[in-house]
């Protein structure tokens, strides 16, 4: 893919975004109400008639233009088995409880990734109307062209805002113990509810860095692009683990990187 196709790529991957965001998902959001549709997939993991009519959507569009490609989405096509080259991963509602309890922090989120990693990525919360994107090689903007995102120069933990999430299975992903090491260590520490979100926000200097364990490829993909093209570093929590499959995911603006990796794999084990 040259510079060309990839932005025409993401030219198209930006408007199918909003488009699924504004007229799928922000239709069905409801205030003191639950959405259409809900259900429960697990004990806390939840679904709803806009996460199916979205992601039918995103598939259908993406198989149309890129046939050839393969599609890993949240609530159809798992398996990787068979993807070889191109690849895309789709989040059609991440946040889904948000959405649920009608708390504006959810996403579509998209990425495409080829043989040599992301290539184009789009995050966009509908309900505020903030629309972070990338392209490899072109940097990461927010809304148009114009704002060029940058991760923050923040160098002190004990100056850092850090997001995290807790994943549904506590059991095997626990995540309690760095949350307690790390709550007395930096300046704040915080919960959203989305991956896509909480990468998007370290991209644009929001947070200063994020980790999380039980995270899935569609959860990271699009929002770790975000933050390595906007001068960012993502890992897991070990240099040299698959951060996309790997289930570990350290993403920082580089400088808290090795403090903040520490702080985390401290914690772990202190767990075991």
């Amino acid at each position: 893919m040259n510079d060309g196709e990839r932005r025409a790529c993401l030219e198209w991957c930006v408007d199918l975004a909003r488009r699924v965001g504004r007229t799928i998902l922000l239709p069905r959001l409801q205030i003191g109400r639950p959405p259409a549709g809900l259900r429960k997939k697990g004990i806390r993991d939840l679904v709803t008639e806009a996460d199916e009519l979205a992601e039918r959507t995103i598939v259908a569009e993406i198989g149309m233009r890129y046939p050839e490609h393969h599609i890993v989405a949240e609530e159809t096509r798992h398996d990787e088995s068979q993807a070889t080259g191109w690849r895309w991963y789709v989040d059609p509602l991440d946040g889904t409880t948000n959405f649920v309890h009608g708390l504006p922090l959810f996403c579509v989120s998209i990425a495409l990734y080829g043989p040599e990693g992301g290539e184009v990525a789009v995050v966009f919360n509908p309900a505020i109307d903030e629309c972070f994107y990338a392209a490899r090689g072109q940097g990461a903007h927010f809304n148009s062209d114009t704002i060029r995102l940058h991760v923050s120069d923040t160098a002190e933990l004990i100056d850092a805002t850090v997001v995290t999430g807790f994943a549904y299975d506590q059991q095997r992903f626990p995540n309690l113990a760095a949350w307690n090491r790390l709550m007395p260590r930096t300046r704040a520490l915080r919960r959203l509810g989305s991956a896509a979100l909480d990468l998007a926000y370290v991209a644009a200097g929001r947070f200063d860095g994020m980790w999380e364990p039980g995270l899935n490829p569609w959860d990271v993909a699009a929002g770790a692009l975000l933050v390595q093209e906007a001068g960012g570093r993502v890992t897991g929590y070990r240099e040299g683990e698959d951060w996309l499959h790997g289930r570990r995911l350290l993403a920082t603006n580089g400088a808290l990187h090795e403090v903040l990796g520490a702080e985390v794999r401290a914690a772990e084990m202190e767990s075991i």
